[in-house]
């Protein structure tokens, strides 16, 4: 699967993008579920918070930088440097339409 999403860094870029996303707004999910459902501000609150942030901070390292970190120790820098690209690009303008759509609403 990886090999085709390098020949075409532009789709594999948005599939990234996209997957990204869909795991930020799940953690939102859950976050605003947990601010409604767990009372008080213990110190098991804030390790879980902090333990969740290590945890999304990896995930989303993986999504984004995966296959450009596969490709630079392939040494195809110049591959990996354009698959980051597109993810990059591809990332902004879909948070751009995110932030355009709730404006309108």
């Amino acid at each position: 699967m990886c090999t085709k999403l390098v020949q075409k860094p532009m789709w594999g870029g948005l599939l990234s993008a996209i997957v990204t996303l869909l795991y930020c707004a799940l953690m939102a999910f859950f976050m605003n579920w947990m601010g409604k459902n767990v009372a008080g501000d213990s110190i098991l609150n804030i390790v879980l918070v902090l333990g969740l942030l290590v945890f999304s901070v990896s995930v989303c390292g993986v999504l984004v930088f995966g296959i450009p970190a596969y490709l630079f120790f392939k040494k195809d820098v110049k591959e990996g440097f354009i698959y980051l690209g597109h993810t990059m690009i591809w990332m902004f303008l879909l948070v751009l339409i995110l932030v355009m759509a709730i404006l309108l609403i």
